[in-house]
């Protein structure tokens, strides 16, 4: 039985379309404060993987909410395409940020090591892997959100997050489930490698690959970024 359940919340920002934005494993909603993109928002208030699916339809039908596009950023793409596999009618576009085709067990497992000897100390070297040097949201992220994250983020969740990407997979044939689906992905990103993604992307019949030079595993601070998830 499934214990946790996904909650989310929607923002009526008075657009005719509403986009749905997943934040990745060890993030939450507020990594998407610099997006000002012209629709209503719907965020996830609190993620369970085993229940996101299921929940985003009740949450898209109590909102009376028929079609939605989506965001989905590093693990939160993962979820966006498990959603749109079964829901396909309700998605109207997808956009998927830092993702991968997959994480090995290997380098989960090493993860999970890390992070229960010492959270803090990983969590703060993890994030510091999203930027490049020269990325302009680094000293936002130090700033605002660092701190807060590496206390809040509980371990409990950061577990079930390495198991649920152990248990996922994504292949060129799901990037073309939806019709409108767009792979943003940095050249600088050192946790998704970008030739693995551009290699991926390259295997559908009608993803959209949009590298973003000198990005890193977060553009979202990214003026390139911005402008093309403008067009």
């Amino acid at each position: 039985m499934i214990s946790c359940q996904s909650e989310f919340n929607l923002v009526d920002k008075g657009y005719s379309r509403t986009l749905l934005l997943i934040p990745g494993w060890a993030a939450d909603p507020r990594i998407f404060a610099a997006l000002e993109l012209k629709y209503n928002y719907l965020f996830p208030q609190q993620i369970c993987a085993k229940s996101f699916t299921q929940s985003l339809s009740d949450a898209l039908e109590k909102n009376k909410l028929k079609k939605i596009s989506i965001l989905g950023y590093s693990l939160g793409g993962f979820l966006a395409l498990e959603f749109a596999k079964k829901h396909l009618d309700e998605v109207d576009e997808l956009f998927l940020v830092s993702i991968r085709k997959s994480y090995s067990l290997q380098e989960l497992q090493g993860v999970r090591e890390r992070i229960i000897k010492n959270k803090a100390a990983f969590l703060n070297r993890f994030y510091g892997d999203w930027f490049n040097e020269e990325d302009e949201g680094q000293s936002w992220f130090r700033k605002n959100l660092l701190k807060e994250y590496i206390s809040e983020m509980r371990l409990k969740d950061l577990l079930e997050g390495l198991d649920y990407l152990a248990s996922v997979c994504v292949e060129p044939g799901d990037l073309s489930l939806v019709k409108s689906v767009a792979v943003f992905h940095g050249t600088k990103d050192k946790i998704a490698p970008f030739k693995e993604v551009e290699t991926l992307v390259a295997g559908s019949l009608s993803a959209r690959f949009v590298p973003l030079e000198q990005a890193g595993h977060m553009p979202f601070f990214n003026r390139e970024f911005h402008e093309k998830i403008a067009d």
